[in-house]
């Protein structure tokens, strides 16, 4: 391959991975404002009855912060939709 070739497929897979490594930070970023906001939120709405849920809840959401785990958020975030509502209802 010419030196042009190599250069230009350098830079593409340059500006791929530095796409992929900003979507991976801004992910992780806004899931963990989003958890901390959720466990904030459940805290305070519900102090007696869910408070070993919020602390699942927390648990799960840095297990999610630590291992890039798609499966781990969509629990977290059912989970969450279903105690804030439980919580809201009762």
């Amino acid at each position: 391959m010419s030196f042009c070739a190599l250069f230009l497929l350098s830079l593409i897979f340059y500006f791929f991975f530095s796409f992929f490594f900003l979507f991976i930070v801004v992910f992780l970023l806004f899931s963990f404002l989003f958890c901390v906001l959720c466990f904030f939120c459940f805290f305070f709405l519900s102090f007696y009855l869910f408070f070993f849920f919020d602390l699942l809840v927390f648990v799960v959401c840095f297990c999610t912060v630590c291992r890039f785990s798609f499966f781990v958020l969509v629990l977290y975030i059912l989970l969450s939709f279903f105690l804030f509502f439980f919580s809201f209802f009762s």
